[in-house]
């Protein structure tokens, strides 16, 4: 299991609620394209979004294998461009 943590510090409780409510808005769009975007849903699904205080914490726990997935489409995407 890969996880990856962040934190994001705002002037005011109030300011961290309002952007880890956009950060929510985003993953529940993401969730919604699961049938055109798989790899974007399984992504969304993986990552959760809280506050506490003025702090906004993030979280993506993706299994290894599952992230390779998600990273070699990219990584062939970008052969392809510089040939």
């Amino acid at each position: 299991m890969v996880v990856v943590t962040g934190q994001a510090q705002a002037d005011t409780p109030q300011d961290a609620s309002t952007l880890g409510g956009v950060l929510q808005l985003f993953v529940s769009m993401a969730q919604l394209q699961a049938a055109k975007h798989p790899e974007a849903a399984a992504l969304a699904q993986s990552l959760a979004v809280t506050t506490q205080g003025i702090t906004v914490k993030i979280t993506l726990s993706l299994p290894e294998d599952q992230l390779q997935q998600l990273v070699k489409p990219q990584a062939a995407a970008r052969k392809v461009v510089q040939m």
